[in-house]
C-alpha cells in the first residue's frame, strides 16, 4: 500500500505523519488524543505533574478507554455468538417439526377414510353410534304406543257410534 503523509495539530503543534492509513482516519485519531487531553487539562492536579507523568497518564487514560471497548467488543461477540447458536437449534426444531408434519400428513392420507384418525374421535364416534341408536329405538317405540290423547280421541269416538 502507499504511504501517505498527512499533517495533523496535538495540542497546537502541528505534526507531518507518514503511513499507509487513510488521512481522515489519521485526522480522527488525532481529534481523539486532543480530547482527551482537553478532558485531563481540565483538571486541576494533572496541569501541576510533570510533563513525562502527564503523558503517562493520557497514555493510561487511552489504555483504559481501548481495554474498555475491547471488553465491550468481545462480550457483542459472544452474545452474537450465544444468538447465533440459539437460531441454529430453532431452526432445527423447525426442520424436524415440518418433517414430523410431513410425516404425519402422509400417515393420515394412506389410512383408510371409514378408520378414524385416532382414539379420542374413535370414542366420539362410538358415543355417537350409541346416540343414534337410543334415539332409532325410542322412535320406534313411540310408534308401537300411541300417545295419551289418542286413546281419548279413540275413546270419545267409540261412544257416538
Amino acid at each position: 500500500m502507499e504511504r501517505n503523509s498527512t499533517d495533523v495539530i496535538i495540542e497546537d503543534k502541528v505534526y507531518k505523519i507518514s503511513t499507509d492509513q487513510d488521512a481522515s482516519y489519521v485526522r480522527e485519531l488525532a481529534e481523539y488524543i486532543n480530547e482527551k487531553m482537553e478532558l485531563l487539562h481540565r483538571q486541576s492536579a494533572y496541569s501541576k505533574q510533570a510533563n513525562a507523568f502527564r503523558q503517562i497518564i493520557l497514555l493510561m487514560n487511552m489504555a483504559d478507554d481501548y481495554c474498555r471497548m475491547k471488553q465491550q467488543a468481545e462480550e457483542a461477540t459472544r452474545k452474537y455468538e450465544q444468538q447465533e447458536a440459539e437460531f441454529y437449534n430453532m431452526k432445527r426444531e423447525m426442520v424436524n417439526m415440518q418433517m414430523t408434519i410431513a410425516s404425519l400428513k402422509k400417515q393420515l392420507q394412506e389410512k383408510p377414510k371409514t378408520q378414524a384418525v385416532c382414539p379420542y374421535l374413535q370414542s366420539l364416534a362410538k358415543e355417537a353410534e350409541a346416540k343414534n341408536t337410543q334415539t332409532a329405538q325410542a322412535s320406534q317405540e313411540k310408534k308401537q304406543y300411541p300417545p295419551y290423547g289418542s286413546f281419548a280421541n279413540s275413546a270419545a269416538a267409540h261412544k257416538k257410534k
